[in-house]
């Protein structure tokens, strides 16, 4: 299964060890990827507060 993560702050998303996952960068956010058992995730550092999220809700590049 897919999954993916919107993290609001940093230290949500380094619960994930973002480090170790191959990043994308597409509409100025880095998104990570990675497996957790048998899912497939995709992470996103969206920041905090309705603009923050209207931005990651635009028409983007599919990464996974």
């Amino acid at each position: 299964m897919r999954i993916g993560i919107l993290c609001a702050i940093p230290e949500e998303l380094r619960h994930f060890s973002p480090s170790s996952l191959p990043a994308a960068r597409l509409g100025g956010r880095d998104y990570f990827q990675g497996k957790h058992g048998s899912h497939e995730l995709t992470l996103v550092e969206s920041g905090i507060g309705t603009v923050s999220y209207t931005h990651l809700t635009l028409p983007t590049k599919r990464i996974v």
